[in-house]
């Protein structure tokens, strides 16, 4: 966590920096509102959901400080989600079921790329307040389309 609060707080010192043409933009309508301002924009993103498994409180405080998505699997496993990589194809831990949930709720987004088949099945089976913003997990095995589930 403490990393990525880290790396949060440079990349946000150096985008400063250029504020006269950089802008973070989080949504359709910031974005819209940077291109008409004639800025490239940017958003912040977890490549795995890790940070955030200290406490789901982090959730809350990382998504106000401008990180809007998060992949909850960098292809292996961690204590929410199975991997893409992962040989034994697990389900969603029950501490990623809280987790997701909490996303949901925050408005923090949920991307299912690089998640194993059965995790993201679970995730896309969770009644959520807003779809995934991976619907396809391009990085899940092709099995996730076959009838063996």
């Amino acid at each position: 966590m403490a990393l990525a609060q880290e790396r949060l707080c440079y990349l946000r010192s150096v985008i400063n920096a250029c504020q006269d043409w950089l802008v973070v933009a989080s949504g359709q309508d910031a974005i819209e509102t940077a291109h008409a301002a004639r800025k490239m924009s940017v958003s912040f993103h977890f490549q795995t959901a890790t940070p955030l498994s200290g406490s789901l409180n982090l959730v809350d405080a990382f998504l106000a400080a401008g990180i809007d998505r998060a992949i909850l699997a960098y292809n292996e496993a961690n204590p929410f989600p199975n991997g893409c990589h992962e040989v034994r194809n697990a389900r969603l831990s029950a501490l990623g079921r809280r987790l997701v949930e909490r996303m949901d709720a925050t408005g923090m987004r949920i991307d299912l790329r690089h998640c194993g088949t059965r995790t993201s099945l679970d995730v896309l089976d969770t009644a959520l307040l807003r779809p995934p913003c991976s619907l396809i997990p391009t990085h899940a095995p092709c099995s996730i389309t076959s009838a063996g589930f």
